[in-house]
């Protein structure tokens, strides 16, 4: 899935957390650096964060898997995708 990606040039230079040497803790640290050049230069930096959290719940799964055909996913991996997406609950428990 990745490779499809990155050939048909899908994912942006910024994405980060499923590229290669492109890890999560990689964007922590671009952005660290970034909000400290910024700050030593004298300038704002704004941030938006946003919890995906309930993402999958909230998009239209038949439409994601179209999006995923569309960009020339193999069979396998939609079917994968597909059956991560449907029929699927999860139960957080607290407590006890």
């Amino acid at each position: 899935m990745k490779h499809n990606l990155l050939i048909k040039k899908i994912l942006t230079p910024f994405q980060h957390g499923i590229r290669a040497i492109h890890s999560c803790e990689s964007k922590l640290l671009f952005f660290t650096q970034e909000i400290y050049d910024k700050l030593e230069a004298g300038k704002q930096t704004d941030l938006i964060v946003m919890d995906f959290s309930k993402t999958f719940d909230k998009v239209d799964h038949k439409l994601l898997i179209y999006k995923h055909m569309k960009f020339g996913l193999n069979k396998h991996t939609i079917l994968w995708i597909q059956s991560l997406l449907e029929n699927r609950s999860q139960t957080v428990v607290v407590d006890g």
